[in-house]
């Protein structure tokens, strides 16, 4: 999907990495709450980064988040099981 939205090979391999060096703070925290949400299969995440997604993010902002990597997991695991092809991994964000 990423080459399909004209990104580089260095940009998806960042976002498959999720390097805290490769993005700023702000981001890098939701994408990891992201990631450990879908890999959690839905549950709330632990980490240390948990309180400051929590307080990087309003409550309408935390919502917006969740909802898009819900979508993203469903359609993720829906064209994995139309494909018969095994699922790459959590969320592919």
């Amino acid at each position: 999907m990423g080459r399909k939205l004209g990104m580089s090979d260095d940009e998806i391999s960042k976002l498959a990495n999720i390097s805290k060096s490769d993005f700023e703070f702000r981001e890098w925290v939701a994408l990891n709450y992201v990631r450990d949400f879908a890999a959690l299969g839905g549950q709330e995440p632990v980490g240390e980064y948990l309180e400051d997604f929590h307080s990087l993010y309003s409550e309408n902002e935390q919502k917006h988040i969740l909802r898009v990597a819900i979508q993203m997991d469903f359609t993720n695991r829906l064209v994995s099981t139309i494909t018969r092809k095994k699922p790459s991994g959590p969320l592919q964000v």
